[in-house]
């Protein structure tokens, strides 16, 4: 957009305009116009380009090859950035964390499902990466219960 507006500025200043000219400032009027409202509401290519990266690796978990709604998929990858205020490398991250999961990856095999439950997946992964002798919130809360002598099964 940046490169049709400085073409309309060059064109603007020039004293003689020809026909050709006129019909192209017009043209790039209307591409303006265009894209200011689809500006927000649109996928960009980098949440396309994630949308295709999950669609391969449900095709590897699932063992067959299908097609998947990418365009949908993107618009959800765009909605977690804009709405959720979650960033690609981090959504990215916790598919692919999900994909390996022994239970999340059987779970986890669209956008839609990574944002249903994008928190509790933060939470779980949370719960793996923790320093080397300290325990999870969890795991701290079970010890808990079981200092004051209760049954805990989880």
């Amino acid at each position: 957009m940046q490169q049709e507006l400085e073409t309309l500025i060059n064109l603007s200043k020039k004293e003689f305009v020809t026909d050709d000219e006129k019909q192209a400032i017009l043209v790039l009027i209307s591409l303006v116009l265009e894209d200011k409202p689809s500006k927000k509401g649109k996928y960009t290519d980098d949440d396309m380009k994630l949308a295709i990266w999950m669609g391969e690796r449900v095709n590897k978990i699932r063992g067959r090859e299908k097609k998947h709604p990418l365009e949908s998929w993107a618009n959800t990858i765009r909605l977690m950035r804009e709405s959720d205020g979650i960033q690609l490398p981090e959504i990215g991250a916790t598919f692919d964390w999900a994909n390996k999961h022994h239970f999340w990856h059987k779970n986890i095999l669209s956008p839609d499902k990574l944002r249903k439950q994008f928190d509790r997946l933060r939470l779980d992964m949370d719960d793996k990466i923790q320093p080397k002798g300290e325990v999870s919130p969890s795991e701290e809360f079970r010890q808990h219960l079981l200092s004051q002598g209760k049954e805990v099964k989880f």
